[in-house]
């Protein structure tokens, strides 16, 4: 039987610093119970009607439920959220796969529109001149960048830089700080050296998701041993230094708010088997 693998998202931890401390207590007993044996019979996992099949939830107590990866292949167990179980965020989110990076993605699978920029003409508004795309790369470029299949066209589509900041609680951290650079004028030969995937020989198995935990977790590291403290949307470096040189540091708008975790989480999880944090 393959190894058990247990993680948490940083989502969970956010959501779990967020909800009243007199519900912490039952939370972090089953934080506890979960990384001991993530198969436990206590857990009580139960099937959601959701986008995605591989997530279910677990009940903390009468009020809130944990939302958890638990695909059928493979021993994966991730914690994804947690909050008053009426299943809300589970219907809006969806763990996929990326086809050209093979890395474990959480989407936001909810078809909202995307703001209209400020000042933006409307359709019966005389326009002087087409308006230019802000990126000018090729499908196949922008997934190596980590875009997800289902934003390629809206992310082709965008023409400003606030487009780009409008769909940024869409899109996955490595995607929009790459995406942010190109914005910002960096060559895309760059950005790809520096965020990019290699073109793959063979297709991406989209159902070994342990296999793309591993990969999440080897970004995670590359993309942390870049930051220093700022979002790229602050980056004040010369747009004409090269981006490997760039002394600017890139830290993610999720990983900002970390620091707001409880260190009791994360302490909890060290002496777990397989102990991750995803995100």
């Amino acid at each position: 039987m393959s190894e058990i693998t247990v993680a948490l998202s940083q989502e969970f931890l956010e959501a779990y610093a967020r909800i009243p401390r007199r519900k912490q207590g039952k939370v972090m007993a089953m934080v506890t119970k979960f990384r001991e044996n993530p198969r436990s019979p206590g857990l009580n996992y139960e099937t959601l009607a959701t986008p995605d099949p591989n997530l279910r939830s677990i009940r903390v107590d009468d009020d809130y439920r944990a939302i958890v990866l638990k695909p059928e292949r493979g021993n994966v167990y991730v914690l994804l959220w947690v909050d008053k179980h009426d299943d809300a965020w589970a219907s809006r989110h969806r763990v996929d796969i990326h086809p050209q990076t093979g890395s474990l993605q959480i989407l936001a699978s909810t078809t909202e529109e995307v703001p209209a920029e400020r000042g933006e003409t409307t359709p019966e508004a005389p326009t002087s001149a087409p308006i230019e795309p802000l990126f000018q790369t090729r499908d196949r470029e922008l997934l190596r960048l980590g875009v997800p299949e289902m934003l390629l066209e809206r992310v082709e589509g965008l023409s400003s830089e606030s487009a780009l900041e409008a769909l940024a609680s869409r899109l996955p951290e490595e995607a929009f700080e790459a995406l942010t650079f190109l914005a910002q004028g960096e060559p895309l030969d760059e950005v790809l050296e520096t965020y990019g995937v290699p073109d793959r020989p063979t297709p991406v198995d989209r159902e070994d998701f342990a296999a793309a935990l591993r990969l999440r977790l080897q970004t995670l590291r590359t993309r942390l041993l870049r930051s220093h403290g700022n979002s790229p949307r602050r980056c004040s470096c010369s747009r004409k230094r090269p981006l490997r040189r760039c002394s600017a540091t890139i830290l993610s708008r999720r990983s900002s708010k970390a620091a707001c975790s409880p260190r009791s989480m994360a302490s909890s999880l060290r002496s777990a088997s397989n102990p991750a944090a995803v995100s």
